[in-house]
């Protein structure tokens, strides 16, 4: 036997060894128990009749993960999605929102208890969490308005008894830069303190031939401090503030076609030529107070005051060419404040009940402005009629203004509350509600007299009010089938606030009205949820239905002369539909498995004018892949010699075709199958002050588009995924 086969060999029983010795030690080794806040109270993973999934730190450091855009697959049956400008997180098929003021997103994040606000807080970066958890399915009992998909709870990490902290840097492709630190501890014995700072820089990866610039960098900062005060034994207050600043372009679409369709020489993915460079900032702060006392028999009174601004500031250059032609600057910006007080009754009884009282002001501002440049006697392409000049077909002048300026307040209360009833040794029952009332109120103006033949509609003081009152229930109930398996059923019902659409909007759109309706869904699940006898696997499975009503849609409109218009109407009916699993387990102490799968069938049921052959019943919603699933596996291995341990993750990502409009068309709409593969390997020191790591997103550098749509003056656009991206990093603890 050859020198270099003993050697393989030796490795090889080495290894067998290794494992032998794994399996032998790890005898007492079991997943830890997972805790959730989903129904306002710490519960048992399983005794929460919610279809959840909890995500820790550790998870997005594994896959490198900064921002909730970035823990796709995760979750069964939940991704983010591209909206146009924004971003919307989609679950069982269910997105969309937050395109302008007036349209309120599906699915609401929470951070503390608190709202986060609209879309533009997807973007801000997550860091030094406990957990995220991702409730799927309606969640209005509990959390109100605009959480009809479902709703993200996110608890970050509090201050620590003891000091102790870290400081992290990293590197990586496309000049990537990041830093952080995190130091807790006490200040003095009855208060503790917590500051954490986190800094990213990208360069981008699609060139601006025009001027030379590079699109789709990324530069994030953010921030977060937190004081917590033991006032007494019965009382904990909680003081947090937190700033981010993020400025990039990630939302840049690439036009596929010239204007009004014509047909483009040559499209690719990595270079677009537009003389106004596209950018985003989103600046982001807030602060909380929170306050809890456990009062003589056990109960717990919380009170959570709350204030969150975000303003959002975009460009986008319309005419995706070198021609000074049209430009788009989108300035949006929220302001919220919020107070809520809740009692919690003892966990250590057979009735368990959270009641409390909600209050919120949001005032949402919006000024968009169409800029024509001094190119308006560019030749296009119209259809059935050839090339004219810009300026001849639509009689626009050189450097005209089409500003549109919005303001909707949101006055909102809600009355809460949950019940476990505890009927039998094995059975429990789930009950909720919510009863919200809120008040909107719209400011709008708008001068179209310099739009010309596209006949931007001409707004002036204009206003109008609307109210919704809205009952949210729920009725289930949780069997124990035995000591490590329980089932649950429940209906809820929940929905998503009526608007308006506060945009660019022809005379024609608001002759027919621009003001759409509340959409209201129902939804009935049945879910599994156990764990092997030797508490090494846990797993949960869920079907479910759910029908909406009144469902609002955002689309294309096509006006003719090869114009559309976006539109925002109610859609009748739909329904979505199907299975979805998840699981996770040792093998040994050193392989840790997990993986989800999900079933959907996500249709409109009703959807009169819905497509060009008429009624759209039948068709696929948008974003929503009829199977999708991720497998992941996690390996340790011990290096004695090098006085640490090795930790190896990989992950595989999959979801079939979708398609991102209405239509349901191959050509412009359909989205192909993709696969996405994260990797990352790390070396911690035995003392854990050292963590080492290589890590990669994308790893095999897939290339696919995750959106596909058309803008204004028709050309057609995509959002394509980004490519290979990968680093290394390292970070001391102390």
């Amino acid at each position: 036997m050859s020198k270099t086969a003993l050697n393989k060999l030796y490795w090889l029983t080495g290894c067998g060894l290794c494992l032998q010795s794994d399996f032998a030690l790890s005898e007492n080794i079991e997943l830890p128990p997972v805790s959730i806040t989903a129904q306002k109270r710490i519960q048992p993973i399983d005794e929460a009749p919610i279809a959840v999934t909890v995500i820790n730190q550790e998870a997005l450091n594994q896959r490198h993960a900064k921002t909730l855009s970035e823990t796709q697959g995760l979750a069964p049956g939940v991704s983010v999605i591209q909206n146009g400008l924004t971003k919307a997180i989609s679950i069982r098929g269910i997105g969309g929102g937050g395109r302008n003021i007036g349209f309120d997103t599906r699915t609401g994040v929470y951070i503390d208890g608190v709202y986060a606000g609209q879309a533009p807080a997807l973007e801000s970066p997550i860091f030094e969490i406990e957990q995220i958890e991702i409730l799927r399915g309606p969640q209005g009992f509990l959390f109100g308005r605009n959480t009809d998909a479902g709703a993200v709870n996110i608890t970050t990490k509090p201050p620590s008894e003891f000091f102790e902290g870290y400081v992290r840097s990293g590197i990586g492709n496309l000049n990537y830069f990041e830093n952080a630190m995190m130091v807790t501890g006490p200040i003095r014995q009855d208060v503790l303190g917590k500051i954490t700072l986190s800094s990213e820089t990208r360069d981008g990866f699609i060139e601006n031939t025009a001027t030379g610039d590079e699109l789709k960098n990324i530069n994030r900062f953010a921030s977060r401090g937190q004081l917590r005060y033991l006032a007494t034994e019965q009382l904990t207050i909680d003081v947090s503030a937190d700033y981010a600043n993020i400025h990039h372009t990630d939302f840049l679409p690439q036009a596929t076609s010239g204007l009004f369709d014509a047909p483009l020489s040559r499209v690719d993915k990595n270079k677009v030529s537009v003389n106004n460079q596209p950018f985003a900032k989103n600046e982001i702060f807030g602060g909380a107070l929170k306050a809890e006392y456990l009062m003589d028999r056990g109960h717990t009174l919380t009170s959570i005051s709350a204030m969150r601004h975000t303003k959002n500031l975009q460009r986008l250059d319309n005419d995706y060419s070198t021609a000074d032609l049209i430009h788009t600057d989108f300035a949006d910006e929220f302001t919220q404040t919020s107070q809520e007080i809740r009692i919690n009754s003892p966990q250590n009884q057979s009735i368990r009940y959270v009641f409390g009282i909600y209050g919120e002001h949001e005032a949402a501002k919006t000024h968009r402005t169409a800029f024509f440049g001094q190119d308006t006697s560019t030749l296009v392409q119209l259809p059935g009629i050839g090339l004219v000049p810009f300026d001849a077909a639509f009689g626009i002048a050189p450097n005209a203004r089409a500003p549109h300026v919005g303001k909707v307040t949101t006055d909102a209360i809600a009355l809460f509350g949950s019940l476990d009833a505890d009927i039998s040794q094995s059975v429990t029952l789930n009950l909720g509600g919510r009863y919200n009332s809120e008040h909107k109120r719209l400011g709008f103006n708008s001068d179209g007299t310099q739009s010309g033949a596209l006949n931007l509609a001409t707004l002036n003081n204009y206003k109008d009010h609307r109210r919704d009152d809205f009952f949210s229930p729920t009725i289930g109930a949780t069997i124990a089938l035995s000591n490590h398996l329980k089932a649950y059923t429940k209906y809820a019902r929940g929905f998503k606030s009526g608007g308006w659409n506060v945009d660019f909007l022809s005379t024609a759109q608001v002759n027919d009205g621009f003001r759409f309706d509340k959409e209201t869904v129902d939804s009935v699940e049945v879910g599994l949820k156990g764990q092997s006898e030797d508490h090494r696997w846990q797993y949960d499975a869920t079907l479910f239905q759910q029908r909406y009503h009144d469902f609002q849609v955002f689309q294309f409109a096509d006006l003719g002369t090869g114009q559309t218009v976006l539109q925002l109407r109610n859609a009748a009916q739909a329904e979505t539909r199907g299975f979805e699993s998840s699981f996770r387990g040792l093998i040994g102490s050193s392989w840790h498995l997990s993986g989800t799968f999900s079933f959907l069938d996500a249709r409109f049921t009703d959807f009169p004018s819905g497509s060009n052959a008429g009624n759209a019943a039948g068709q696929r919603l948008p974003d929503a892949p009829r199977f999708s699933a991720r497998a992941a596996v996690d390996y340790t291995l011990n290096a004695p010699s090098l006085n640490g341990k090795f930790n190896f993750f990989i992950e595989d990502a999959y979801q079939t075709k979708t398609y991102s409009g209405l239509s349901n068309d191959q050509e412009t709409s359909e989205l192909e199958s993709r696969h996405l593969i994260n990797a990352q390997v790390k070396f911690i020191t035995n003392d854990r002050h050292w963590e080492l790591g290589l890590w990669a997103r994308n790893l095999f550098d897939n290339h696919y588009a995750k959106t596909k749509g058309r803008d204004f003056f028709g050309n057609r656009i995509a959002f394509y995924g980004d490519p290979r991206f990968f680093g290394a990093t390292g970070q001391y603890n102390f």
